[in-house]
């Protein structure tokens, strides 16, 4: 990775700025997974396969000052608020994009505890503006690259108050970096109960 006066090539987004309302509204980064939290067990498997060239950045809304205790920089959505909620993890991968740290940006949902092998090589493997993660014929729609080349039209979206990045992945050409099992399973809870489910069956 090379980098210039302003920009690294890549960074990689850990998206954890949700509401968690399907749990109890549990700030998920924090909830415990294996003995440790999830921010914590992801951020030491995409440390392991970042450069030191490469930034890492939480997006967070909320506990800000202890994401920041883990050492990495943290970006809070632009207008959050609790009463009117979040526009989703877009507006988070729009806070990277301004930021003005890096070209593309890699993204990491913090409710998905395990990353596949050489993902952040094989998601940079690519000039496409737009990439997202497959695995058994299921897009994974967090798991994605984004260059900068999108900031403008990813902002128009936001603006018009549009939070789906399904739906706006539909608007642009995007590719597909397919993950086989044998790589590590893409998977994300939303409840407590799926995550207990998770560790029952051994994943991890």
């Amino acid at each position: 990775m090379t980098i210039d006066s302003s920009y690294a090539e890549c960074g990689i987004l850990v998206l954890a700025g949700g509401l968690g309302r399907r749990m109890s509204g549990a700030d998920k980064g924090w909830v415990e997974w294996g003995g440790s939290s999830l921010v914590e067990c992801i951020l030491d498997q995409l440390q392991m396969q970042s450069s030191t060239e490469m930034p890492i950045v939480i997006s967070a809304n909320r506990n800000i000052q202890r994401y920041q205790s883990l050492g990495y920089p943290v970006l809070k959505d632009h207008n959050f608020s609790f009463e009117t909620g979040g526009l989703g993890p877009l507006a988070g991968i729009q806070q990277a994009l301004k930021s003005n740290r890096a070209r593309r940006w890699i993204t990491w949902p913090v409710d998905s505890p395990i990353v596949p092998k050489h993902y952040i090589k094989r998601m940079t493997q690519t000039q496409s503006p737009m990439v997202v993660a497959e695995q058994k014929g299921r897009k994974h729609y967090a798991h994605m690259s984004i260059s900068e080349r999108l900031s403008i039209p990813l902002e128009e979206y936001i603006h018009a108050k549009r939070r789906s990045i399904k739906g706006f992945l539909a608007q642009y050409p995007s590719e597909a970096v397919q993950f086989d099992l044998n790589e590590g399973l893409l998977l994300n809870f939303n409840t407590h109960e799926e995550a207990k489910a998770c560790l029952r069956k051994q994943i991890i």
